[in-house]
């Protein structure tokens, strides 16, 4: 059916600036939900992030002060220093020196090698289990031998260094013809 509106011209811009109103009220309040909707979602999250990062900046500076103030850069700089200076101080104290004149001399005993210092019988039928020299020059040689023969020449040979005063081992190892040994010496001064 056809209709035909036969209301004045003033009357019928009203329809059209009616239906313009009712467009803007709804893109209004479409807009609003949108915009509550977002803070509702965003805000709870982002201003604890925005207060924690001025917080973080504020802790910077104070930080970075602080550092400066008590010269933090340079004690840790000399810290790092006298750690590494232990260390090599724990490295040399911790292994044993091996190149003292002392223990070459003992090493050099005929048919034996320092390879095998440490648990293995030598041609010369001695076997160095330890070495002891104490500060005032008392120098104590455990180790175990095959035979009585065996101990008497690696005695003599201690003798014959010409670097000990006095070289003795206990009696009850040369009676009882036992296989460990203790032989006590005195550095020459």
């Amino acid at each position: 059916m056809l209709s035909i509106n036969l209301l004045p011209e003033e009357k019928k811009k009203i329809f059209g600036m009616e239906k313009w109103r009712r467009l803007i009220v709804f893109f209004t309040v479409a807009i609003a939900v949108i915009l509550i909707f977002g803070e509702v979602l965003l805000l709870p999250s982002f201003l604890p992030m925005f207060f924690e990062q001025r917080e973080l900046n504020r802790f910077t500076v104070l930080e970075q002060e602080i550092r400066r103030k008590l010269k933090v850069d340079e004690n840790l700089k000399t810290n790092l220093t006298l750690k590494k200076e232990i260390d090599l101080l724990q490295k040399l104290v911790s292994s044993p020196a091996w190149a003292t004149p002392l223990l070459e001399d003992v090493l050099a005993l005929p048919n034996f090698s320092d390879k095998n210092l440490g648990g293995q019988a030598q041609k010369s039928g001695v076997e160095l289990l330890q070495i002891s020299v104490t500060r005032d020059g008392r120098v104590t040689i455990n180790g175990l031998v095959k035979n009585r023969r065996n101990l008497l020449d690696f005695e003599e040979y201690l003798r014959s260094l010409g670097r000990f005063s006095d070289v003795y081992s206990p009696l009850s190892s040369l009676v009882r013809g036992a296989t460990d040994f203790s032989i006590q010496a005195r550095l020459k001064q």
